[in-house]
């Protein structure tokens, strides 16, 4: 992560808004929100709404209409920038948070997934890759942002069964991206190159840890135990 700029922290479903602005299907298909504390406010994107809940007045300050699918916010280092998945509607909006302006509108229909909507970022290499967060009836590819252009750039060839485990995680060390399925299989992906390094089913030969118990959050452990 870089060690400049707001720091984004993962919650679970905080009472952001009321329960007569969040619908039964957003609050399950959007399982996280981001917190920012440059400007200490917490984004939540729910239906067709980016919603931020100001820290010191707890309240919600600002509703942003993006389009009519929100299911994800992720915060991007390489600006002051979120990036919201569209969902259903297969599109990407990058969102100046300062500004309170929508940068730029990706299209994303080159992922297979039906809701391409969850974000990995590789902040040295100003990547991010896309893929479902959700459960989905197919298996899903996997796309390439570039966070700097604003543009998507390929797709990795993967078959990613259940949406990306939350416990995906980069090294940023050396550049090595561990993007995990609910399927318990992991993918080592060069961030720098683009390439699959290695993929690593459960109970696979040589006593890898399968992605739930947490091997994926400590790349270092999985390197020692995968050889990778």
């Amino acid at each position: 992560m870089a060690s400049e700029g707001p720091v984004p922290v993962r919650t679970g479903l905080a009472d952001v808004v009321s329960s007569a602005e969040l619908t039964g299907e957003s609050y399950y298909r959007m399982p996280s929100q981001v917190y920012l504390s440059d400007v200490d406010r917490l984004y939540r994107a729910a239906d067709d709404t980016l919603y931020a809940f100001d820290g010191a007045t707890d309240s919600v300050v600002r509703r942003e209409t993006l389009g009519w699918a929100n299911s994800n916010a992720e915060w991007d280092s390489a600006g002051r920038k979120l990036c919201v998945g569209q969902g259903t509607d297969k599109k990407l909006y990058v969102y100046d948070y300062v500004a309170d302006s929508v940068l730029k509108v990706i299209d994303v229909r080159a992922v297979s997934g039906m809701q391409p909507d969850a974000l990995l970022f590789s902040y040295a290499c100003h990547k991010a890759y896309l893929a479902p967060f959700q459960i989905e009836p197919w298996a899903s590819n996997v796309g390439i942002i570039d966070t700097e252009r604003d543009t998507m750039v390929g797709v990795l060839p993967m078959r990613m069964w259940g949406g990306l485990h939350r416990r995906s995680a980069v090294d940023e060390r050396d550049n090595k991206a561990y993007l995990a399925d609910d399927g318990d299989t992991l993918w080592v992906v060069d961030c720098a190159t683009d390439s699959v390094l290695r993929k690593v089913e459960h109970g696979q030969t040589g006593g890898c840890v399968a992605p739930a118990l947490g091997a994926v959050e400590q790349p270092s452990l999985f390197r020692q135990v995968c050889g990778q």
